[in-house]
């Protein structure tokens, strides 16, 4: 950002954590790790010696990750003007430090027919290849899952 001066300053970002807060719809989504967009930003949890995140205090990264060509060019803008920095990720580590977010998409399918049967509404969504993924969560997963989003329903929490 530019002051009327002409002089450069970083960005403000406010960022509120409190008591958490989820939309229904957001429980039921397909898209939590945005697919849609152009670009992503996550959390970049360093991993454990066991694979898993962890949560110890260290410095901080985002993972960013591109999805189009327009997301692309502006990356490229910012980087050359200098106002992010950024280094290669190996992309076969994403699972690993997002764990829950690659259980929410494989169990998506579980969760919607869930809400479905129980007389709520979901949206489409088409090209997001949800049989193909709860073939990945495996049957338990998916049963557990669809279980739980039927309880929730019933109990007014979803």
């Amino acid at each position: 950002m530019s002051s009327s001066s002409g002089q450069k300053s970083p960005i403000e970002v406010s960022v509120f954590i409190g008591p958490r807060q989820l939309q229904p719809r957001c429980k039921v989504c397909a898209d939590g790790i945005g697919e849609a967009a152009d670009i992503v930003c996550a959390d970049a949890w360093h991993a454990s010696d066991k694979g898993y995140p962890s949560f110890e205090e260290q410095d901080g990264r985002s993972l960013m990750l591109v999805r189009t060509a327009a997301g692309r060019q502006l990356v490229q803008t910012a980087l050359q003007a200098g106002a992010i920095a950024s280094q290669p990720y190996p992309v076969d580590e994403i699972a690993t430090i997002q764990p829950y977010q690659l259980n929410r998409k494989r169990t998506s399918l579980a969760r919607s027919a869930a809400v479905r049967l129980t007389g709520g509404h979901v949206p489409r969504f088409k090209g997001y290849q949800l049989l193909g993924n709860a073939a990945g969560a495996g049957l338990r997963n998916n049963l557990k899952t669809f279980l739980g989003t039927v309880k929730r329903r019933m109990s007014g929490r979803l």
